[in-house]
């Protein structure tokens, strides 16, 4: 994808997206539009990055993965359009 293809997918200024992908940081609306473009999931492989050994509750941790894997296949089906 081009830059200006993506400037127009984020209703950005071809400038604007190059600045938006410098900052260090990014707002969470516009990652996941970024991620939605991109068709990459930046959110996962953030949360991959984290080193939580522990969690509060593994349950939650693992009820919200199959969760998450069951959104997936529906929308994979052709659901929740």
């Amino acid at each position: 994808m081009t830059i200006s293809t993506m400037a127009r997918s984020l209703d950005l200024s071809v400038n604007g997206t190059y600045n938006t992908l410098k900052k260090a940081s990014i707002q969470t609306d516009r990652l996941a539009k970024i991620s939605e473009v991109l068709q990459v999931n930046f959110f996962t492989i953030l949360a991959n990055e984290l080193s939580i050994t522990k969690p509060i509750n593994p349950q939650i941790e693992e009820l919200t993965s199959e969760n998450k894997t069951l959104k997936d296949v529906i929308r994979l089906l052709g659901g929740n359009k």
